[in-house]
């Protein structure tokens, strides 16, 4: 009887060791969100950061896998959601497909600031098309303020001169 009972003890344990080493490794695996932000690669940054500013995952997901640079496209959508009335899906669409997604931010940020009689998706297009946002976004802001003339004619003539 001694027997039987310990080679029912060993199968036992044996039946149960690959369910001990499973519960320990998971132990020691951190949680997603227990790792700071700044220690995650940068499609992890893009999720996280794209994921808070309510974009969906499924939407995140392909906005961070299928570009060269991530993080640049999460920073510009959440820079742009964060300071202007433009919801994030919208800014990722745009971001998504920008050759300079954080210049392409600060441009319409910069836009916005100056109380902007534009809706934001024509900030946003005016934005896209210009070669090199940050000088364009320069030209309005200054059109605007020195010449007195609406954002969206100093954004128009700003961007016939670019072309």
């Amino acid at each position: 009887m001694q027997r039987r009972n310990s080679s029912s003890h060993r199968s036992l344990l044996l039946s149960a060791a690959p369910w001990v080493t499973l519960l320990l490794l998971a132990a020691e695996i951190p949680q997603a969100s227990a790792v700071p932000l700044r220690n995650r690669n940068e499609f992890e940054r893009c999720a996280a950061e794209l994921l808070s500013t309510g974009i969906s995952p499924e939407q995140a997901s392909v906005g961070c896998a299928k570009v060269w640079h991530p993080r640049e496209v999460s920073k510009c959508v959440a820079n742009i959601n964060r300071q202007t009335p433009i919801t994030a899906a919208d800014a990722l669409s745009v971001c998504f497909r920008s050759r300079r997604p954080e210049e392409l931010a600060s441009c319409v940020t910069d836009i916005n600031k100056i109380g902007s009689d534009t809706p934001g998706l024509a900030m946003l297009d005016y934005c896209r098309r210009s070669l090199l946002p940050i000088r364009f976004s320069e030209c309005v802001v200054a059109l605007h303020r020195e010449m007195d003339i609406s954002a969206s004619r100093a954004m128009e003539t700003c961007i016939s001169a670019n072309d």
